[in-house]
C-alpha cells in the first residue's frame, strides 16, 4: 500500500483521485454511503479507482443511523455515539484519505480529544496543525486553497462540513479538472 501512496503524493494524481472519490460518492447510482472510506479499501489501478469493503454501507435514504467504522477514520459525530449523516460522514472519511495521499500520513490518530492534531482542527488552531506539518514535510507546498479544503471536510461540526457543492468550489478541486471526463470515465467504469 505505501509504494501505491509513494507514487500519488504527485499534487496532480491525488487530485484526480481524490476528484474520482467525490463523483462517484455524488453521481453514485446505488443510493449508499461506503461509511467506512480508507486507504486500505481503495485500489488504484491504470484503470481508475475502485472501492471495496462495503459491509459497513447505509442507504444514503436512511441519514439518521450510528455508526461503526475504523477507529482512526471516524469522524467526530461516531465517537459522541450520536445519529449521523452518512453523506458527511463519507465526506470527513475522503477527507482524510486526500489529506493521507497529499501528505504521505494521517492528519490525526483519532478525533477525540485526547488527539493533539485534531484537537487543534477542533479548537480553530489551524496556524498551529498546518504548521506541525509543514515542519515535518518542508517538501510540500500547502496553498491556502487546498487548506480550506481540508480543514471544510474535517470539520468538527457535521452541518458546517464542507458539502459537495462546496468541494465544487474551492478552486484546489477546480484546477485541471475536466469535469465532463471525470463523469464520463465514471460512468462508463460503473456500467
Amino acid at each position: 500500500m505505501y509504494f501505491i501512496f509513494d507514487v500519488i503524493e504527485n499534487s496532480t494524481y491525488t487530485k484526480k483521485y481524490f476528484i474520482y472519490l467525490i463523483y462517484l460518492s455524488i453521481y453514485s447510482k446505488s443510493g449508499f454511503a461506503h461509511g467506512d472510506l480508507k486507504p486500505e479499501n481503495i485500489l488504484i489501478s491504470n484503470d481508475g479507482i475502485k472501492i471495496i469493503d462495503f459491509a459497513l454501507c447505509t442507504k444514503i435514504a436512511q441519514q439518521d443511523r450510528k455508526c461503526i467504522g475504523t477507529h482512526q477514520y471516524l469522524p467526530p459525530e461516531c465517537r459522541a455515539k450520536q445519529n449521523i449523516d452518512v453523506i458527511k460522514s463519507d465526506l470527513f472519511l475522503a477527507g482524510v484519505v486526500l489529506f493521507i495521499m497529499y501528505i504521505g500520513c494521517p492528519p490525526f490518530q483519532c478525533t477525540d480529544s485526547e488527539d493533539t492534531l485534531y484537537s487543534m482542527i477542533k479548537a480553530g488552531e489551524k496556524d498551529k496543525f498546518w504548521g506541525f506539518f509543514e515542519r515535518r514535510r518542508p517538501d510540500k507546498f500547502f496553498s491556502q486553497d487546498f487548506k480550506t479544503l481540508i480543514e471544510g471536510l474535517l470539520e468538527f461540526d457535521p452541518n458546517k462540513r464542507m458539502g459537495h457543492e462546496q468541494i465544487k468550489k474551492n478552486f484546489w478541486f477546480q484546477q485541471n479538472v475536466d469535469e465532463e471526463a471525470v463523469i464520463q470515465f465514471i460512468t462508463q467504469k460503473g456500467q
